[in-house]
């Protein structure tokens, strides 16, 4: 720190990023608070945020200022109030909100913040003010009461808290336990503990709540106010922090669930440890903790059936999780570039013609179309978006904005997470943009109207730059950038048109918490893996049946008259058993009784499924062909030849056209067998059991978590 610095009656840090981002709030902020910086003032997330440090012998003595975006009149406000956190992750938000402006007034004596922001008639609103003085804050308590909770040291202490100094400050209730002093600066119980953040003058109740450690008698001392309390041998173990993952690819039906597991005792201790599934214990597992030895413990379970379940370890709260399984019709939409990629339609969507033009109605969260990644989707020069499309209604305010004309990448904003954005905001303006290396690189131009047809369109060359078009006019441009650039490519994910993800990626989920949605009817999409001029740009508007220029560089082009609907599932060839005849010659026939499937078979769809049975796993001896009906089908199958193997081929057919997409879903095969006195049990369930047949056509599974959010976590923008 320079000497000016050292001299300066206040320091004030000024940063782009907030107080909650990931990187700022890792390195940045330790070094402003030990530095004594008053005030942190950033923006980004286009809202408000009043934070104050976590520390408590800082507190408010550090704030933190994210202000507003003047993109849009903004002005509401809402502050902690002990109910509950405004961000889920940060305890120590006293405050957000929306507005426009900021009003800062300095002097030697006082720092004054006046928030500000405008009504949608233009009315000028401070929605809230922060007042600091180099004064130290004095924090006077009321009435406080103590009280014991349980014999494990749990005490709660009540009162009334009151800024009695000149500026704003925190509450930090000085607890003294057995001669040693605690800060405690979180009020509330559990996930919504909070900072209480004071204004000159103002009052507020408390609940704060302490754990006396160590066994035997405490003296407890706060606020003028003695306790005593006697605290007895804690539990042996205890556990926190419940985490469940589940796998992927050949795992994808396994959970990987792990806990944190503390030995409070004096002495090493054997243990034995539940795996809770539905409130039962589906597995257990021992082991041996040093004396107040703390690690984790995990578990793996493979689940035999598909669905929800609840899983829990040891007596954890616990948390509900997803096995992936059902086979169903996932609509597949020709691409008539020649390139062959394969695109697939979701959700419900009608399709039909209208003034000979075809066209898709996006008009549920689940519509959307999505081109599957493809080695040759590479962009590594340029790219080109192209999509003709009608808007009926822009975002709602409550919804998530950047409806997504086309998107790239782990998410349509806040961040480099996309290859290509075509973004169109509540307003109707049009945001475009690339990324490069970690950089974001957008543009504005041009905005979208509702219930009017237009091509919206964007090129992007590394040396030419970037151009914006509706309907073959350029709208918007930005310029080249060094050739050396890597541009980013998100050679991994889809593109989209009319789904994104939203938002900061959340890395214990690998992605945002939210996605957002393009209400409007789709005519034309194309994608171009280099970036096409303004003249070719033109040609492609005033030529929208022709294959046009650049077709080497033409990637996908869509054709909503070619939509694939059916398709097959295959499994495996399965013996009832594990396999191992006592000599090679032998022959282990089963008699395979009944065959029952739950599907779901809405209108206009069908399933037809064939039974076949073998003794090599090649020929086939018998078969059966089944019309199943919706909902649980029980079938004998004891007229079939008795054999080794049993295999099912199912038939999955479905619709698409102008009453809506309407798709079959197999959710689950169980064969039951006989040999002898033996009995087993064939089962197709979950994705993992399924993968091992094969797919043609539109069978597939449905996409997982896209239409999902996560209240468990916090989006530094979204909340």
């Amino acid at each position: 720190m320079g000497a000016p610095a050292r001299r300066a009656a206040w320091r004030i840090l000024v940063a782009h990023h907030p107080y909650t981002d990931a990187f700022n709030n890792r390195y940045l902020i330790p070094v402003a608070e030990r530095c004594g910086v008053d005030l942190v003032l950033s923006g980004h997330l286009h809202y408000y945020i009043k934070a104050i440090s976590a520390q408590p012998n800082i507190g408010a003595r550090t704030m933190y200022i994210c202000q507003g975006s003047a993109q849009d009149p903004a002005a509401d406000y809402e502050g902690a109030d002990g109910t509950h956190r405004l961000l889920t992750e940060f305890p120590e938000v006293a405050a957000t909100g929306n507005n426009n402006y900021g009003v800062l007034d300095i002097t030697a004596d006082a720092i004054d913040y006046r928030i500000c922001g405008f009504l949608a008639d233009g009315t000028e609103k401070e929605i809230d003010a922060v007042h600091m003085t180099k004064d130290v804050p004095r924090i006077c308590f009321q009435n406080v009461t103590v009280q014991t909770i349980d014999a494990d040291g749990q005490i709660e202490v009540c009162g009334v808290a009151e800024n009695a100094g000149t500026g704003v400050a925190s509450v930090a209730l000085p607890l003294v336990d057995n001669g040693e002093e605690h800060l405690l600066n979180l009020f509330g119980k559990g996930a919504d503990t909070q900072v209480i953040l004071l204004n000159p003058g103002e009052k507020r109740a408390f609940a704060a709540y302490y754990r006396a450690e160590g066994v035997g008698a405490h003296r407890i001392c706060v606020a003028g106010v003695t306790h005593s309390i006697e605290t007895r041998m804690p539990e042996a173990f205890s556990y926190d922090h419940l985490f469940l993952r589940i796998g992927t690819r050949e795992n994808v039906d396994c959970l990987f669930a792990s806990a944190e597991v503390t030995n409070h005792l004096d002495r090493a201790a054997d243990i034995e440890i539940p795996l809770m599934v539905d409130g039962a214990a589906a597995a257990v597992q021992h082991f041996r903790f040093a004396a107040h030895e703390r690690r984790s413990v995990t578990f793996c379970r493979r689940f035999e059936r598909a669905g929800s379940y609840r899983v829990g370890i040891a007596d954890l709260p616990p948390k509900a999780v997803s096995i992936e399984g059902a086979v169903r019709i996932v609509p597949r939409i020709y691409d008539k570039s020649g390139k062959g990629h394969t695109v697939l339609l979701h959700g419900t969507p009608k399709v039909f013609e209208k003034n000979g033009r075809m066209e898709v109605e996006l008009a549920e969260y689940g519509d959307y179309i999505e081109i599957l990644p493809r080695a040759d989707l590479a962009t590594p020069h340029g790219l080109t978006g192209v999509v003709t499309a009608n808007m009926y209604r822009f975002a709602r305010a409550d919804e998530m904005g950047h409806s997504p004309l086309m998107i790239r990448g782990k998410s349509i904003g806040w961040g480099a997470g996309y290859a290509l954005r075509m973004a169109v905001e509540r307003n109707g303006a049009i945001k475009w943009g690339i990324c490069h290396g970690v950089e974001e690189y957008f543009w504005q131009g041009g905005s979208a109207e509702v219930d009017v047809w237009h091509q919206y369109a964007m090129t992007f060359d590394k040396v030419r730059g970037g151009a914006s078009f509706i309907d073959g006019e350029r709208r918007g441009r930005i310029g080249g950038i060094d050739p050396s650039s890597e541009l980013r490519q998100w050679a991994d994910q889809p593109i989209f048109v009319g789904y994104s993800y939203i938002g900061h990626v959340i890395p214990e989920l690998g992605k945002p918490k939210y996605f957002t949605h393009l209400p409007a009817n789709v005519a034309q999409v194309r994608f171009y893996t280099e970036g096409l001029t303004e003249e070719e740009m033109r040609a492609v508007y005033e030529n929208p049946d022709a294959l046009g220029p650049r077709s080497d560089a033409l990637g996908v082009w869509l054709d909503f008259r070619r939509i694939e609907s059916t398709g097959t599932h295959t499994t495996e060839w399965r013996h009832p058993a594990v396999y191992a005849p006592a000599y090679l010659a032998e022959k282990i026939r089963w008699t395979f009784q009944t065959f029952e499937a739950e599907v779901h078979i809405p209108a206009h769809t069908a399933v037809r499924s064939v039974v076949e049975v073998s003794d090599d796993g090649v020929s086939i001896k018998d078969r059966k062909e089944i019309a199943l009906q919706d909902g649980r089908n029980i079938i004998d199958l004891t007229e079939l030849a008795p054999a080794q193997y049993l295999r099912i081929e199912t038939e999955l057919q479905g619709e698409v056209g102008a009453a809506g997409t309407f798709v079959p879903e197999l959710c689950s095969y169980e064969v039951s067998a006989a040999y002898g006195t033996l009995r087993a049990n064939l089962v197709w369930s979950t994705r993992a059991q399924w993968e091992r047949g094969t797919f043609t056509g539109a069978a597939d599974f449905p996409p997982v978590d896209r239409l999902r959010d996560y209240p468990e976590y916090t989006d530094i923008i979204h909340g």
